[in-house]
């Protein structure tokens, strides 16, 4: 009895290592590596509507815009791995641009759309970033990420073709803004990153973008002050050293 017992006890000690030996060991995820990284971004643009005044014609000019601008960016960056994912930070510099649709004199009222509306917004910036990685495995790592910094926005040649003079304006093409400002460049939003390899992180996001304390003069004088505010969808590839 006692040796069948121990024949017993040796064939579960054995079926129990072969089992474990066919199981696959699930590691966990490696966290983000620390070191220097180079990034490159293109993006899509949703604009909310803009407006100024003009003194010589009483009224406010509301610039509608096309639905979508675009842009580009370049960013240097480190991070820094952490347990569940790294924190990274960068400098960015970007251009957006977007073309007029329509413009609208409040006071008439009347809307004119292009091409009888002409004009272009761009905007250049900088900002410093900041995120924050975590890591999801299988290469995922979702982050939110938030900057702030400075940015140039310059209304080129914003203005109407007019059939028939409209106070001292027209007829024929008339340009009402034509000046550019600095003001505070801001933006939050979050994403997800794909490790490719150790270097290479490809990342779709979205920002919330805008610029304050924007004050633009109109060809006749009349300061406004105009905040860009815009959704921005983005694509991206992250280099690392």
């Amino acid at each position: 009895m006692k040796r069948f017992l121990l024949t017993l006890g040796a064939g579960a000690l054995s079926a129990s290592a072969a089992h474990a030996a066919d199981i696959d060991i699930i590691e966990a995820p490696m966290p983000a590596s620390s070191g220097a990284y180079v990034a490159a971004r293109i993006a899509g643009a949703f604009p909310a509507n803009t407006d100024f005044d003009l003194t010589v014609v009483p009224t406010n000019i509301v610039n509608d815009y096309k639905t979508i601008g675009y842009g580009g960016a370049f960013a240097v960056g480190y991070g820094y791995g952490i347990g569940v994912g790294a924190v990274r930070a960068e400098l960015e510099a970007g251009m957006l641009s977007q073309e007029i649709e329509s413009h609208t004199l409040t006071a008439l009222p009347a809307t004119l759309s292009d091409p009888l509306a002409f004009g272009t917004t761009e905007i250049l910036y900088g900002t410093i970033n900041a995120a924050v990685d975590i890591e999801a495995g299988m290469g995922f790592r979702p982050f939110l990420a938030g900057g702030v910094g400075l940015a140039q926005v310059n209304f080129k040649n914003h203005g109407v073709t007019l059939g028939a003079p409209v106070g001292p304006l027209g007829p024929g093409p008339v340009t009402a803004m034509n000046d550019k400002d600095t003001g505070i460049a801001w933006h939050v939003g979050g994403g997800v990153g794909y490790a490719i390899d150790d270097q290479v992180t490809i990342e779709a996001a979205y920002r919330y973008f805008g610029v304050s304390n924007v004050e633009l003069t109109a060809v006749d004088g009349t300061v406004s002050s105009v905040p860009i505010r815009q959704h921005q969808v983005t694509l991206g590839m992250r280099y690392g050293f």
